[in-house]
């Protein structure tokens, strides 16, 4: 009985930690390595501002990455402008069968 509480607490333990891993610390990623099976996760990718709608609510990002472009979208004004060079922490998704990812954090940087 106690050897079974015992693995039980274990493995309770270990999938807490592997979910907080997730949660806590984004994977760096580049943009042509995302696929379906990053969708919900909290990714941190870093790429070029090529363009910027601003709408009443939100905002959407095309960020090029080399020869790759995913769309973000972020709920927040931002002050960056195209052109810039970004890192972007978010959680990836799928919108129109095209992955994007849902923006919660920019920095910018310079090359």
């Amino acid at each position: 009985m106690i050897k079974k509480l015992s693995l039980s607490f274990s493995l309770f333990g270990i999938i807490i930690l592997l979910i907080l891993s997730n949660i806590l610390n984004p994977i760096s990623k580049e943009v042509g390595e995302l696929t379906d099976k990053d969708i919900n996760k909290k990714i941190k990718i870093k790429g070029v501002v090529t363009e910027i709608k601003k709408y009443e609510n939100y905002q959407t990002l095309k960020i090029k990455d080399g020869a790759f472009y995913i769309n973000g979208i972020i709920y927040s004004k931002v002050n960056i402008s195209e052109g810039e060079d970004i890192y972007l922490t978010g959680i990836i998704s799928k919108y129109k069968n095209n992955l994007q990812i849902k923006i919660y954090s920019i920095e910018k940087f310079e090359k």
